[in-house]
């Protein structure tokens, strides 16, 4: 998580994720993660009109300085390999 720095109500999140099981019928059948894909997720939380944190709807929006911060922090934590192949420890 990021806080981003003009919007204190605002904080940027990636996520590393493994698909770990599929149940039920796929609906793009062959296409899309497989058990065992890694895949990032980027977004944002907001806190919202009633005061509670609330996962953002759009596409996530950010100052450009608060990009590189965002994504070494990732790195640093493990979130954000190099090598995507790899499993995090």
């Amino acid at each position: 998580m990021w806080r981003q720095r003009n919007h204190p109500l605002k904080v940027a999140v990636l996520m590393r994720l493994k698909l770990v099981e599929v149940t039920g019928e796929r609906f793009h059948g062959e296409f899309g993660a497989k058990e065992g894909s890694i895949e990032c997720r980027l977004g944002y939380y907001i806190v919202a009109r009633n005061g509670k944190w609330w996962w953002g709807q759009y596409a996530l929006m950010i100052p450009a300085d608060d990009l590189a911060p965002l994504l070494q922090k990732a790195r640093r934590e493990g979130t954000l390999l190099d090598d995507f192949s790899v499993t995090a420890p």
